[in-house]
Parts: C-alpha cells; structure tokens; sequence
C-alpha cells in the first residue's frame, strides 16, 4: 500500500509510539514480584516466583553498592540455571521462573545483607531484589566436649623458666644468719590454648558470656585426669594460678648482706586432641569442631642456689 507523502511523517510517528507502548507494556510487570525482603537471623531458604523466564542475574552487589564476587575474585553473576554462593548466602536457579535463596546463621551482631541486579536476557529493563537478614540473637551453647589421647598428643618435658630473688637485709646484726621462706611458684601460672582444624566456635557462640569446659590435668597411666574448676574456652594464650602456687621453701638469709637467690621452674607440657558439640535450643542443628589443647603447667622447682654479696654491690 501507498501511504500520500502528507501521512508519511504521521505514521512514523504513530509507528514510533506503537513500539515505545510495546516497550513499556513489557516493562510494566516486575520481574520479581519482591522488591525487598528481609529474613529472620537463623538458617533461612525463600524462593521467589518470577513473572518472567527471560532474565538473568547481572551481578550481586552489598547494600552499600559494591560487587561481591566469589573466591576467585570473578563478580557473582548468572546466565541461565546454576548457582552463585558467597560466604554466608546461595543464590540458585533450578528453574527458569523460580529464584531461591538460602541464608546461614547471622551471627555478625548486625543486620546484613546483599541486593540481587536482574535484568532482561534481551533489552533495556533492570531491577533489583533487596535481600535483608536480621541479627540472630539465640547463640550455640556448649553441649559436650571429649577428649582424647590422639597422634603426637601426651606429656613431655616443656622448656623451664627462671625464678630469682635478692633480699637487702639492713638489720643490725651482722653476719648473722636466720632462715627466711619464699613462694617460688607464686607467678608460675598455667597456661593453656585451644586449637580448631577448620572454621572457630566463636562466630557461634555469645561472645559476652563465652563457654567454660572441663580442663584436663594431666595424664595418669593412660587415663585423662581433669581439673575440679571448669575453665573458659579461647585459642589465645589464657593463664591461671597453678595449685603449687602456695608452695614454699625455706632457705638462710644472711644479715648485713645482699643475699641472692634462684632456680628453675620445671614445667610439663601437655596436648590433647577434642571434639566440642555446639546445639541451640529448639534447632536439631548441631556443630562440631576438632582440634587440640596445648596446656604448659609448672610441676617442681630445682634447689634454690644462695650466695652472698655485700651490701653496696651490684
């Protein structure tokens, strides 16, 4: 058909507006009938049914805007069926229409979250799915923990420490000599550290309250003797008096003189492997975490060696 020159400019037009109303009557629809959802803390999985199956997943960004991307440093992005996953969540798509995202516990103190950036396979049109996890306020308490005598673990001689006093004696008589008494184990503590192989209790538990477990003591033809004191679990250095802390001995002190005095602090090291199981109430779930106890725990001194110096000498 012959369209007159005077009609032309017309049907452009009408063209142009028929195909930008085509545009936009596609667009009108979302994509994802959620523009923002937020989720309780615990362990979590919502599937979101799409009005669409020609989209894709452009990238996964946090709340503030910055592109997550997975271990190998490549931006989270999906075209077609397959999975994203990043520390804490999964993103997959088993369906063309169907989105489902699984959340681990939120154990971060804070809100979290991340924002989902979809778009059309062909075309212009964007959106977003605001993804929000609460703060899980009901930590893991500690239901048990076993220890064991594993490869490497037992009692060995640990390396020993100094110990040394000096008395200035400014009595009146001179060169006398009278017996005097020392505390030499008063601060040789015990010391301890906890060891996980993989991933750290700590996320898990309340960090204000902690957890206290059964403390091994030493090891007596084969079996595993434990302290009467339960003591609190942390892979840093931790330190408590030992029960020769009030242990003394008595040795000469000679007056008028700078008496000097030292020995060894023997210590013992011992090493254990555990297993700790973590369960939270109304949740089937639990976690296990294995590793190994050091613990350094002083158990005799050597004689205390004395000798005399005059007052005045250093």
């Amino acid at each position: 058909m012959r369209i007159p020159k005077s009609f032309q400019p017309l049907f452009v037009f009408v063209l142009f507006f028929g195909l930008l109303t085509a545009c936009n009557d596609d667009d009108d629809e979302r994509i994802s009938p959620i523009q923002e959802t937020i989720i309780e803390g615990d362990v979590s999985s919502v599937q979101i049914d799409m009005t669409r199956s020609n989209w894709r997943i452009a990238s996964v960004t946090s709340l503030d805007g910055f592109v997550i991307a997975d271990e190998r440093n490549t931006p989270l992005q999906l075209e077609g069926l397959g999975s994203l996953q990043h520390s804490y969540f999964v993103i997959k798509r088993d369906k063309e229409n169907a989105l489902t995202i699984e959340l681990q516990e939120n154990f971060d103190k804070e809100e979290r979250g991340f924002i989902i950036n979809l778009e059309i396979n062909t075309g212009f049109y964007k959106e977003q799915i605001i993804v929000r996890q609460k703060q899980c306020t009901s930590f893991y308490k500690l239901e048990s923990i076993t220890y064991s005598v594993g490869e490497g673990d037992g009692v060995e001689e640990a390396e020993s420490q100094p110990w040394g006093m000096n008395v200035y004696d400014h009595t009146n008589n001179n060169g006398e000599t009278v017996k005097t008494t020392f505390w030499p184990f008063y601060n040789a503590h015990i010391i301890y550290s906890f060891h996980t192989e993989k991933e750290s209790p700590f996320k898990w538990i309340d960090p204000e309250e902690g957890i206290y477990v059964d403390m091994p003591k030493h090891i007596s033809n084969g079996e595993i003797i434990y302290e009467t004191e339960k003591r609190k679990y942390g892979s840093w250095l931790t330190t408590y008096d030992s029960e020769l802390k009030e242990r003394t001995v008595e040795v000469d002190q000679v007056n008028q003189k700078k008496n000097i005095y030292s020995a060894d602090i023997y210590y013992k090291q011992l090493q254990l492997s555990y297993i700790m199981t973590l369960s939270r109430e109304g949740n089937d779930v639990k976690k296990f975490f294995k590793g190994k106890l050091v613990k350094k725990y002083p158990y005799d001194c050597s004689p205390i060696q004395h000798r005399v110096e005059d007052l005045g000498e250093d």
